[in-house]
């Protein structure tokens, strides 16, 4: 007897406007025929190594370290000083977890370069005392909780001034340029923002679990700071939301610089009531970068941003692109008379139009040139 078969799903069917639109008119960003642009080069690939390279010769990550706690004058002394508890922060997105993060800086292959790169930025006397191993995983717990979480918001603004004067050196963000108009800025000019959730370091929602068959009752490590979450897609995910804001050269792979990042209310305001919305934290991050950076031309960003995000924004001389939302409905915006002869404006799909109904009583919008 064969299992029966599952019922397929039937895909829900788009709901059809009870209007029609006209053809979207050329305007300043130009029109669908357009060519695109030329693609940019393909990235090179970099092997883990080389990355964990770059990340210790980056001079930003020792001045970053200065804002985390020296040691104290009382109880046991640190393991290691406060920069390489840094650097094994910035290694887990290189090796995926702070178990496997401890386990290559507890082989001398990792940890030689960890100790050249402190001789060259921080002198001999530093690399000399480390040990010969690197962090244990208990020895990392123990810093990121009681000490690298509390110091987390200073160490988060001094990296952002440091990342966009990072920005800058490198001659992003520059009034200067060879294009002037504000709807085509160069790439350099642009900052690009999107907010994701991570997934905490475990999945596990309870902090005590127990087993249905023998009664055991197991103790677990759960995210205090991790909720659910609704993505843009409907998806409904487990985990932390956070910002990030980047900008990068035109044709020059591995140029991109993040500018900012922000850790973003997921939850309700009444049970988080600290952090700020995504619309509302973006909209202070950019400005932000504004006020350090005059030669910040546009941004683009999803439909997470509403009217009242985009207009401050508009307001500082900003153009910012984002997606339409969909779903919405028309609203009539202003009535022009003159005379026998009316025209009614409405809003429909991000345009101005002029709304006609036509002899079969078909509503029909005509967009009008931006």
């Amino acid at each position: 007897m064969t299992a029966p078969r599952k019922r397929a799903r039937r895909k829900p069917v788009p709901k059809q406007p009870a209007y029609v639109m006209a053809e979207v008119p050329d305007d300043t960003f130009g029109a669908a025929t357009d060519p695109l642009p030329p693609k940019s080069p393909e990235a090179p690939p970099l092997t883990t190594d080389e990355r964990f390279e770059y990340l210790l010769n980056n001079p930003d990550l020792y001045a970053a370290a200065h804002s985390l706690p020296g040691p104290s004058r009382v109880g046991r002394p640190a393991h290691h000083p406060p920069v390489v508890y840094l650097i094994f922060l910035c290694a887990i997105s290189l090796f995926g977890s702070a178990r496997a993060t401890a386990c290559h800086l507890q082989r001398p292959l990792w940890w030689d370069l960890v100790r050249m790169s402190l001789r060259t930025h921080m002198g001999d006397a530093v690399a000399d005392a480390l040990l010969p191993v690197g962090p244990t995983r208990g020895q990392w717990n123990y810093y990121f909780h009681a000490k690298l979480k509390p110091a987390f918001a200073e160490v988060r603004d001094i990296s952002r001034d440091l990342w966009i004067q990072q920005a800058l050196d490198h001659g992003m963000l520059s009034e200067t340029g060879t294009r002037v108009s504000r709807s085509y800025p160069e790439r350099h000019q642009v900052i690009h923002a999107d907010a994701t959730v991570a997934c905490p370091p475990s999945s596990q929602r309870h902090r005590e679990t127990v087993n249905e068959v023998t009664g055991e009752i197991r103790s677990r490590r759960v995210d205090p700071d991790a909720g659910n979450t609704v993505e843009g897609g409907g998806t409904r995910v487990y985990g932390n939301k956070f910002l990030s804001a980047a900008v990068r050269l035109g044709n020059i792979p591995h140029s991109r610089v993040i500018l900012g990042i922000e850790s973003i209310r997921h939850k309700s305001a009444t049970r988080d009531p600290h952090r700020d919305d995504e619309g509302t934290a973006f909209v202070k991050l950019a400005r932000y970068v504004l006020g350090r950076a005059p030669g910040l031309r546009a941004i683009t960003y999803d439909t997470a941003l509403r009217g009242s995000h985009r207009a401050p924004l508009i307001a500082d001389g900003l153009v910012v692109f984002t997606t339409q939302h969909g779903g919405l409905a028309p609203e009539s915006l202003q009535r022009f008379e003159d005379g026998p002869c009316h025209h009614d404006l409405y809003v429909a799909e991000g345009r101005v139009c002029k709304r006609l109904i036509t002899d079969d009583g078909t509503t029909h919008y005509t967009r009008g040139r931006t």
